[in-house]
């Protein structure tokens, strides 16, 4: 009887710890990997890689921009950033301040708070080259699909 009474607290600890995280959820592995997910975007902008761009997005992805909702489909999403890439050269794509990164309860859902100064290289009417800079801020939702963290929405916003 004693070995119950002492046991018991222990297994509904078990539990409701195991009802918060979901099965693999590891807070400072994950935390690196939404990171590491925010520095490849860096990078593939740089490297103009519309298809790894793309393959970052889940496959449910919203967008808000420019006061629109939209659910575009991959070849969508792609073409824009190949389009995209294709018409600038970029000089900077750095973080103003760390991304702030939190997680869902369950750690099923990671979103980052992101703060970007941007200047491309790019050309006028005239196809005289000038310097675009941009201060663009960002919500980017992040969900697991079979593990692997993907964008699952992104809510943007330019000064």
């Amino acid at each position: 009887m004693n070995r119950i009474n002492l046991l018991l607290p222990v297994l509904v600890v078990a539990i409701l710890f195991s009802c918060c995280k979901s099965p693999g959820s590891n807070p400072d592995r994950d935390r690196k990997e939404i990171l590491r997910l925010l520095a490849d975007q860096r990078k593939y902008h740089f490297a103009k890689n519309a298809q790894k761009m793309a393959g970052m997005h889940s496959s449910r992805f919203i967008t808000i921009d420019k006061g629109q909702i939209d659910s575009p489909a991959f070849k969508d999403v792609y073409n824009k950033f190949n389009n995209y890439f294709n018409s600038v050269e970029f000089v900077k794509w750095d973080d103003k301040q760390p991304p702030i990164v939190r997680f869902s309860n369950d750690g099923s859902v990671a979103y980052a708070a992101v703060s970007k100064l941007v200047i491309l290289r790019t050309k006028d009417k005239t196809q005289k080259e000038i310097l675009d800079t941009t201060n663009f801020a960002w919500l980017a939702v992040f969900k697991k699909e079979n593990g692997t963290w993907k964008l699952d929405c992104i809510a943007s916003t330019n000064k």
